[in-house]
């Protein structure tokens, strides 16, 4: 018998529709999956922390940044520019930097951009000598996207305000980024 004959009259492949118990399976394993990755997500700090601190924190439009829900900050002249500049120069480690100007019904209006000595600076961290009594606000930057306030950072508000109560605190985590705490 010549092997062609035999492939002829083999019977045509039938397709085979899924089973009901396969479709069910690639569910529930599907889902599991998206648990397991959603469970990572949520259970990072990293990730998480950084998901909080971007929502709490607000862009700057126009030279005007949200302090809260009924304040601003104004940068005046080319105080923003100024800050830009200084942020650009220090991408690879923390700064501070005292902002002073009025306030004004509560609204922040910044007219100068005062650097003070810095002592040391890493990328998590700046030590430096303390604002001048007439600053507004207290900004630092954080690494990229990372805006919320460290445990030290707001023992060190806290500590400011006994001589200054007006005094706030900025973080700037990113050009147009910040987080503000009262």
């Amino acid at each position: 018998m010549d092997p062609l004959d035999i492939i002829k009259n083999l019977p045509e492949e039938v397709e085979e529709k899924p089973s009901r118990f396969k479709k069910i399976f690639l569910i529930i394993v599907s889902i599991l999956i998206l648990l397991l990755f959603l469970t990572y997500l949520l259970t990072n700090s990293n990730i998480l922390y950084r998901i909080i601190g971007l929502s709490e924190s607000s862009t700057i439009k126009d030279n005007v940044i949200s302090i809260n829900e009924t304040n601003f900050a104004v940068f005046q002249g080319s105080t923003y520019q100024e800050l830009i500049e200084y942020y650009n120069q220090n991408k690879e480690k923390e700064f501070k930097v005292c902002l002073s100007g009025i306030i004004d019904e509560g609204n922040y209006m910044i007219n100068e951009v005062y650097k003070t000595e810095i002592i040391s600076q890493t990328y998590t961290e700046v030590v430096s000598n303390p604002c001048p009594k007439d600053t507004i606000i207290d900004l630092h930057s954080h690494p990229y996207r990372s805006c919320l306030a460290s445990d030290q950072d707001l023992k060190n508000l806290e500590n400011n305000n006994i001589g200054q109560p007006w005094l706030i605190m900025a973080i700037m985590c990113e050009k147009q980024r910040f987080n503000f705490y009262i």
